[in-house]
């Protein structure tokens, strides 16, 4: 991740904050489920 603009935090904060108005099960899918399926987590 390119910490130039933003770091890690202020990064994941925005990401959080646009998140917000999804659903449990969406943020879920945004935040976890990407990565079990880019990284083979099963």
């Amino acid at each position: 991740m390119c910490l130039l603009a933003a770091s890690y935090g202020e990064v994941l904060g925005a990401a959080r904050g646009l998140a917000a108005e999804l659903t449990p099960a969406e943020r879920e899918r945004l935040f976890a489920g990407t990565a079990v399926e880019v990284y083979g987590l099963y």
